[in-house]
């Protein structure tokens, strides 16, 4: 098993999300999930759902849509997924997106406030 100590070796930036999912495995069982962080290259999800490392399975996210994915480790119930196809670089994109609204509508109440 790989650890989520060697996967944290990557170059991306992680961002911290809280994001509600499923995932499809090959034998097509799905299985409720949940988005921790993202990156460009990949995801960590806490999941029961049965895998191994190198499964390959859909990830799909309230609201965003489908990702075709990988596991590069697990441990437990968290497994780090590696984004192989589908909108898969939008994720953390989709949270910088998330965040600057935001910070936008908070601006916004502020200064409404005032």
């Amino acid at each position: 098993m790989t650890t989520r100590k060697n996967f944290d070796r990557r170059d991306q930036a992680r961002k911290d999300v809280l994001w509600h999912g499923t995932v499809t495995l090959e034998d097509k069982s799905i299985h409720s999930c949940l988005v921790s962080d993202v990156s460009m290259a990949g995801t960590l999800i806490v999941c029961e759902a049965p895998i191994k490392d190198q499964d390959e399975m859909m990830l799909k996210v309230d609201g965003l849509g489908m990702f075709g994915c990988q596991v590069r480790w697990h441990c437990n119930n968290k497994i780090g997924l590696e984004l192989v196809m589908g909108q898969d670089l939008l994720l953390k994109r989709f949270e910088e997106v998330r965040a600057d609204t935001a910070s936008v509508e908070t601006n916004i109440s502020i200064a409404s406030s005032n």
